[in-house]
Formats: C-alpha cells, structure tokens, sequence
C-alpha cells in the first residue's frame, strides 16, 4: 500500500483513489469490487440504494453480504457479552458479601484491555483478520462452556469466575480491534462511515434490551443454563465468522517479531499528527467524559433517593441517545468536515454531562443523559470513521489496537472521578468533567486548523445512487 520507505508515516487524503486500485489488483475478483466501486451483487441479495429513502441510506450497508453476516454476529455476541456480564456479577453476589469482589471482578475483564488490545491490533496486521475473529470467538465460546459444566457440578468458587472474566477480557481484547480492521474490507469507502455507525447501532441496542434480558433469564433457568447459552452464542457467532468470504492476505510484517510490528505501529502513530491527534482524542473521552456513565447509580441513590428501576432507567436514556445518534450518522451520505464535526460534538457532550451533574432532580437529568449518550456515541463513530478511511492497511490493525485501549482506560478516569466525589460531591465532579471536556474541545477547535480542515471526500468517486 506505501510506494516508498516514507509513505508509511503519511496520511494520503489526495491520492487515495490510486491505492485503492492497486490494492484491488492485488486481490480476488471476488473482493475487488469492496475497494472499488458498488457491489454488483444479485437483486435478490443487494439492499435498497439510499435513493430509495430513509431505510435504504441508513442501513444501506447491510446490501452487502460480508459486512450484513458480521453485523448479525454483532447482534449476537453482544447480547451474550451482557448475559455473561449480568450473571457473573449476580454470582459473585451470591458467593460473597464483600462489595470488593464486584469491583475485582470487573477490574479482571477490563485490565486485559490495556495489556493485550495492542496485541490484538498487531494479530489483526500479521494474520488473516477473519480467522483470528474465529479463533477469539471459539476461545470465548470454551470459557462459557467450562462455567456452566462448573455450575452445574456444583463446584463453582470465586476464582473460577476472576480468572474466566479474565478470560474473556483477554480474548475481545483480541476480537475488538481484528473487527473494526475487518469492516473497511467489507464495505466500499462511500460506506465506511454507514458501516461503523450501524456497527455501534449493534451494540447500543443489546445495551438498551441486554442487563434485563439477562437478568430475566438468570431468575428464571439459573446461572448454569444462562452461561449454557452464552457458550451457545459465541458458537452461532463464530459459524456467522466462518461465513464471511472475505478474508485479509497474511502481511510481510509476520517475518517480524511482534514486539517489532509493535514498535512500528507507534512509530507510526507518533510520525503522524492527524492519527496521533485521534488517537489521544479517543482516549481523552474515556477518561474524562465516560466517567458520568459508571456514576449513575451513585447518583440514583444519593442525589436522587431512587431505587433501581430508575437507575435502570437512567441507563436506559444513555442508550437511547446513542441509539438516535448511530441512526442519525448511518443515515448521512457523508460528512465534509468530520474534525469540525467531532470538535462540535466533544463541545454538545461537555455540555449535556454539565446539565446532567446540575439536575436538582430526576426529572430534569433525563434530557441531559440523552445528550450525553448520543454525543458520546457520535464522538466515537466520528473518530473512529477518520481513522479508518486515512489509515493503510498495512497498519490498521495495530493503530486500532490503541485506540480501542480507550475501553481498558475508563475504569481508570471512573476510579480517579469518583475519588475526587468523595471529596467535593458527586455533582461537582460531574459539572467539572463536563467543563474540562468542552473547554478542551473549544481549544482544540482553535488550535488544530488542519484537523478542521479534513475533507475526506474531495476525491470520491461517483456513487452511481448507492449513498
């Protein structure tokens, strides 16, 4: 994809059209038509085009094969993920008394997220990114399996359930960054956006309908058949993986160890201001904005004096907004200043996390919530669809790997959030992060001209009414 010993360290905004016919003649006839223009799939097959209305533009994504057999398994693998989520928390409850434990339990499945993401981003440059999403998946499949035969032997302990959620910790870690490297060969570029918005629709809609789901189910068959079914998901999940046609070529950069093409990846971040400026940017919100979400319950007890239906409603109102927001996103043709963009909408989630920490009650928080789940969602999307269409493939992988290090880095802003709550209140937090987060925006959008000034589409190709 580089033409030269520099071109690894450039992002190519101009001359993209070119690399993306030489990557196609690199490849199958079958994957050819990805990179380049429309997918010529059978009528019976193709989606409607985005001329067609509202349904055909926002889901226009799902026409093609490939990238429609991944989002089903996003639908189910989420879904899943907080089946298996709910029922360890409830067992841990069950197996202690101590409120420790519950935290030790996340810290499990998060910790992986800093020390081996980047490790899967290097996976997802060395191998066939396809297989590896398999061989996560089967992994994920074998840990469910071993606490629903342990469940059902009765021979369940509170270390079987810290070293399985590390477990599965470790192997999304791996299954997150080899998908997002995935997605830009299943779709063409004009889709790219589409794409990884519906891909966050997946997702926010399981976080929506999921923690209830699995708690029904876990008072009704009990823990054993509940992870009986998560076993069974991840197996349905790795036959959809196992249907996609596309697969990525083993790269030159195997003949390296992986030490090395982790060097190179931060080699090239750092060579790079526009990825380094997203990658950071990624990062910050996490910390700093993503706080918020992992108070609620704080604030449901103590500022607002509610139980937990409400709590569960609050949660609800975030993933409401990001489920707004992704259709929203899917729904556009295309964006010309997405750093403008992204700016304005790091500016709105400051704002709407400020009217969140100054509802007096719980009324009032709702719409602030809303804001806040949907600027957060858009936020992420929006960067993330940056990187994707200015980064070569050569290293999509491994830069992916780091950003998507932001998931290991939330419990950390959580942890440093509610300890300055402690001391100066939970809403005064709030409005502070909220503060910090649209004045750092605001600073951004005057210091970073170039980023701005980012137009992905300057060149794009005619779309033929497909977006």
């Amino acid at each position: 994809m580089c033409g030269g010993p520099r071109d690894p360290f450039v992002v190519d905004t101009e001359g993209w059209r070119a690399t993306i016919l030489q990557e196609a003649v690199r490849r199958s006839p079958a994957q050819r038509r990805h990179l380049t223009d429309t997918p010529t799939g059978s009528p019976s097959s193709a989606a409607p085009s985005a001329s067609s209305g509202f349904g055909g533009r926002t889901f226009r994504s799902l026409r093609h094969r490939d990238f429609r057999v991944l989002w089903i398994g996003i639908l189910i693998i989420s879904s899943g993920q907080w089946l298996e989520q709910v029922a360890i928390s409830w067992q841990v409850v069950e197996l202690t008394s101590e409120f420790y434990w519950v935290g030790v339990i996340a810290a499990a499945r998060a910790f992986p997220t800093l020390i081996i993401t980047p490790i899967g981003g290097v996976l997802a440059d060395r191998y066939d990114r396809t297989r590896v999403l398999a061989t996560s998946q089967l992994g994920s499949a074998l840990c469910g399996a071993v606490l629903a035969s342990l469940g059902f032997s009765h021979k369940l302990e509170l270390w079987h359930l810290i070293a399985v959620s590390a477990g599965f910790g470790t192997l999304w870690s791996i299954n997150n960054p080899n998908r997002h490297a995935l997605i830009p060969h299943l779709v063409p570029r004009q889709d790219l956006m589409n794409a990884i918005a519906l891909n966050s629709t997946g997702f926010n809609l399981t976080r929506s309908l999921g923690p209830a789901m699995g708690g029904l189910l876990l008072a009704a068959v009990g823990f054993s058949w509940v992870f009986t079914m998560v076993c069974a998901a991840y197996l349905m999940v790795l036959l959809t993986t196992l249907n996609i046609r596309t697969h990525t070529q083993t790269t030159t950069v195997a003949k390296e160890s992986v030490l090395q093409n982790l060097k190179t990846g931060l080699v090239y971040v750092r060579r790079n201001k526009t990825v380094a400026t997203l990658v950071v940017m990624g990062w910050f919100i996490v910390v700093i904005g993503m706080p918020y979400f992992t108070m609620l319950a704080l604030f449901a007890r103590d500022v607002y004096e509610v139980g937990e239906r409400e709590y569960g409603f609050l949660l609800g109102c975030t993933g409401i907004g990001s489920i707004v927001a992704s259709i929203y996103l899917a729904s556009r043709a295309q964006i010309r200043n997405p750093g403008t963009l992204q700016l304005a909408i790091g500016i709105v989630f400051g704002i709407g996390i400020i009217g969140f920490g100054l509802a007096p009650s719980f009324a009032w928080a709702v719409p602030g919530l809303i804001v806040a789940g949907a600027a957060s969602m858009m936020y992420l999307s929006v960067n993330n669809t940056i990187l994707q269409m200015i980064l070569p493939d050569a290293v999509r992988g491994r830069v992916m790997g780091l950003v998507m290090m932001q998931f290991g880095l939330m419990p950390l802003g959580s942890l440093v959030s509610t300890s300055v709550a402690d001391v100066i209140g939970l809403q005064a937090t709030v409005i502070g992060m909220g503060a910090i987060l649209a004045a750092a925006s605001l600073l951004a959008m005057r210091l970073l001209g170039d980023f701005r000034r980012l137009n992905l589409y300057e060149k794009l190709p005619e779309q033929h009414g497909t977006t």
